[in-house]
């Protein structure tokens, strides 16, 4: 598979604290690719950096191989990177609908928003995932499970290409989590890039198609996963 995402020789430093030292990943076209590393290997300064919130020191960052300046999270946006943290940006006070069409929602000849047509679209995202979230009712009003699926829809909508997730399964059960795979694996099999952060390595040999470790702010190398599982 070609390579859709790749960093090289990625440095970033802090206060004159040096977090990432000649950082080397690659994300190939519809794999779901896993980071992991202790806490302070640099996991989420990586991931910040591709997703435009920080900007690097040297190095270089390639999309479908020619190289790419971010100078905030509007360039990576553009080129369809999305992120998904751990709290999620959802309003919760907004329906389920409007929470997935926030910025776009469809207009009628009046310039107000076409209720009917905002709920269609978010149910066909919904559908799409293969999910069934009631649209009008509140994010406040639905689980974390629910909620993390909303950030997902939010991401589709905006054609995403690279979908970096930070601990996707820390608030979840099990019953749950297995759900979520199952969206994941749907995602990557639909031609989505996919990127998980997470420190359950028994999670990362389930769902990965490769492993990358960071430690101490360098590449220890990556793998594929069959052959170390």
């Amino acid at each position: 598979m070609a390579s859709i995402l790749s960093a090289h020789k990625i440095c970033k430093s802090f206060s004159g604290v040096q977090v990432l030292k000649d950082v080397e990943f690659d994300l190939r076209e519809g794999e779901i690719h896993g980071l992991v590393g202790e806490n302070g290997a640099g996991k989420s300064t990586l991931m910040k950096i591709i997703a435009g919130d920080y900007k690097l020191d040297s190095g270089e960052l390639r999309f479908e191989g020619s190289p790419i300046r971010l100078k905030d999270p509007t360039d990576s946006l553009n080129y369809g990177i999305r992120i998904i943290y751990q709290e999620f940006n959802l309003v919760k006070t907004l329906s389920v609908a409007e929470n997935i069409c926030i910025g776009d929602y469809p207009r009628n000849r009046f310039g107000t928003i076409d209720r009917k047509a905002m709920n269609a679209k978010a149910r066909r995202i919904l559908e799409q995932l293969g999910e069934d979230i009631d649209v009008n009712r509140r994010a406040s009003d639905i689980s974390v499970a629910q909620q993390q699926i909303v950030e997902i829809a939010k991401t589709m909508r905006k054609n995403a290409r690279v979908l970096i997730m930070d601990e996707p399964t820390a608030a979840l059960n099990d019953q749950e989590t297995v759900k979520l795979f199952q969206l994941i694996r749907r995602m990557r099999d639909n031609g989505a890039s996919i990127i998980i952060i997470s420190h359950r390595l028994s999670e990362q040999f389930e769902l990965t198609d490769r492993i990358t470790v960071l430690r101490g702010g360098c590449t220890v190398g990556t793998v594929n996963t069959k052959e170390v599982y």
